[in-house]
């Protein structure tokens, strides 16, 4: 079995096509059900999908990534064209260092953010619940896991974090220099939105209310940092009285619509808005940043303001990126040792067979009246020419065929020292005590 990420990201893909194959964390199971079952090459699988990346991880028979792109053909509204220009993969060991970099940020458009790491462990737990990654999938999950978590804890790749939502508000302090006197709409209530929330709080802004589709949850965003609460569908009326719109939700369809944006505008007497939509798919209609009065911003227009701290963690990256390869090559040993177990098991079993027949022809005669010193005695060189007989063969055999290397490997697993070595340092023994 292969491993395979297959997928696009920021980097790779515009912002509409990103749109195109995201999958909500309601739609994953079923989707990688669908996988699984019209494609018998692939027999375990995740996907990873976020503002800025869409991944499918999976374990596939073949190595043949087509299976996975036709797949996501049909699943969602995109062509085969699109994902030649814009799609990548990588095998096995570059799958695991690369899901390694992606949990610890050092592929994220803000090298080094948080929230990715969190991401990709709720779309694991997902496909966990649904029994759809098994031990290939597991092994490369743990090792880039572990990868990334010492990353974060060994480098200084997080320090001075510039996420997504940390751009967000940022610009907003850019375009208001006094956020004092300014009110703010955040309309979703999940981790992007909690972090826009307190870096506005931490700014003194105004006025500040969460908008979400579930009351409750907005009511628990709002009341860590002194906010007020509004519905979903309230939205549209009261759009006019922000100053700054951020919007981070999981909805399909848009929530401000060029018409409503309009509408808010020409109320605020021309007073400008300032919107980021931090949303894939977007929440915001794309057609309002015609708007002269609102200053529209997607995640893709943010990629600037990341950058800020770029520099700053370029220098952690090949550190961050040793300590990935390090926990690669423990992924290949382990790899490698599991494609052996069942030698291991065998030659263990082989001794064990060994074993009992001795012990059982000693006991039959021990039982006859035989001396059990003696039988012990004839028993010990039995068991042990039995057991060495194989290597010993094996011995012969490439000392004849000039193997050496062979003989070296068996030298170092039975640990017996060079013998000319062995001679050296008797002669340099017998010379110092003279």
């Amino acid at each position: 079995m292969s491993l395979l990420v297959y997928g696009i990201n920021h980097r790779t893909a515009p912002l509409p096509l990103r749109e195109k194959i995201a999958f909500s964390e309601i739609e994953q199971p079923h989707s990688i059900q669908n996988l699984l079952s019209n494609n018998s090459s692939v027999k375990e699988c995740f996907i990873v999908s976020t503002c800025n990346r869409t991944e499918i991880y999976c374990s596939i028979e073949s190595a043949n990534s087509v299976d996975i792109k036709y797949w996501l053909i049909n699943e969602k509204p995109v062509s085969n064209e699109e994902l030649i220009n814009c799609s990548y993969e990588y095998w096995d060991s570059d799958a695991v260092s690369h899901l390694a970099k992606v949990a610890c940020g050092l592929d994220s458009m803000a090298v080094g953010e948080p929230q990715i790491m969190g991401q990709v462990k709720q779309s694991i737990e997902t496909a966990n619940q649904g029994n759809l990654i098994g031990e290939n999938l597991d092994l490369a999950i743990r090792a880039a896991i572990s990868a990334a978590k010492e990353v974060r804890t060994r480098s200084k790749i997080g320090e001075n974090a510039v996420s997504i939502a940390y751009a967000a508000s940022s610009l907003a302090t850019k375009i208001f220099s006094d956020l004092s006197k300014k009110k703010a709409l955040l309309i979703g209530a999940g981790e992007t939105v909690e972090i826009v929330a307190s870096y506005l709080n931490r700014r003194k802004i105004g006025s500040l209310t969460i908008a979400n589709r579930t009351i409750s949850n907005a009511e628990a965003l709002a009341s860590r940092y002194t906010a007020k609460t509004t519905s979903l569908s309230s939205v549209n009326s009261c759009l006019h009285e922000f100053d700054i719109v951020i919007s981070s939700t999981a909805s399909s369809f848009h929530i401000i619509g060029k018409g409503t944006a309009e509408a808010a505008i020409k109320k605020r007497r021309r007073k400008p808005i300032f919107m980021v939509d931090l949303a894939v798919p977007r929440d915001i209609e794309p057609e309002i940043s015609e708007l002269p009065d609102i200053y529209l911003y997607s995640i893709d227009d943010l990629q600037e303001i990341t950058a800020q701290n770029v520099q700053l963690r370029e220098e952690e990256k090949v550190f961050a990126e040793s300590i990935i390869e390090e926990a690669v090559k423990e992924y290949e040993a382990e790899m490698r040792l599991n494609g052996d177990i069942s030698f291991i098991s065998a030659f263990r079993d082989k001794a064990e067979q060994i074993r009992l027949q001795e012990l059982n022809r000693a006991m039959k005669q021990i039982n006859n009246g035989k001396d059990p010193t003696e039988i012990l005695g004839e028993m010990s060189k039995s068991l042990t020419n039995k057991l060495i007989h194989s290597p010993t063969s094996a011995i012969r055999q490439a000392s004849r065929a000039g193997h050496r290397e062979i003989i070296s490997n068996l030298k170092e697993i039975y640990e017996i020292p060079d013998q000319g070595r062995a001679n050296q340092n008797e002669v340099s023994k017998k010379t110092t005590e003279e």
